[in-house]
């Protein structure tokens, strides 16, 4: 059964908002040749130590004490703790913690009749648990 997202929430430093979306991807590790002169038929691959965690993007609805003040949003390029979270419809929340680095940032976009809406990209660094 897949679940709504109803509950799912981020915090970078401090920055907190009303999240509307959160996409975690990138994940991967790469693989390595092994192929050496003694293998036969065809090449040989074995999986590298290291992964990269990938990266989190948000979409934020912008908070009144949020407008304005562009202090309130993620620094750039500074690495900070992280901490996303996931609810299923049976209401566990699946929880993942770490160091990100906000790679970009979309303050605040608007439209007549809309939220002031924003975005955000967090590079993971590290091992996130």
């Amino acid at each position: 059964m897949s679940a709504d997202g109803t509950g799912s929430t981020l915090t970078f430093g401090g920055f907190t908002s009303e999240v509307t979306g959160i996409n975690f991807s990138g994940m991967e590790r790469a693989v390595l040749e092994s192929t050496h002169l003694s293998t036969n038929d065809a090449k040989t691959f074995i999986a590298a130590k290291l992964y990269d965690a990938g990266e989190v993007s948000v979409e934020f609805n912008v908070n009144d004490d949020q407008t304005g003040a562009l202090t309130s949003y993620p620094a750039l390029g500074v690495a900070q703790s992280i901490t996303f979270a996931f609810v299923d419809d049976a209401g566990t929340t699946i929880t993942f913690t770490g160091l990100a680095i906000c790679t970009s940032m979309d303050p605040m976009s608007s439209s007549v009749g809309e939220n002031i809406t924003g975005s955000a990209t967090f590079k993971l660094s590290g091992a996130i648990s």
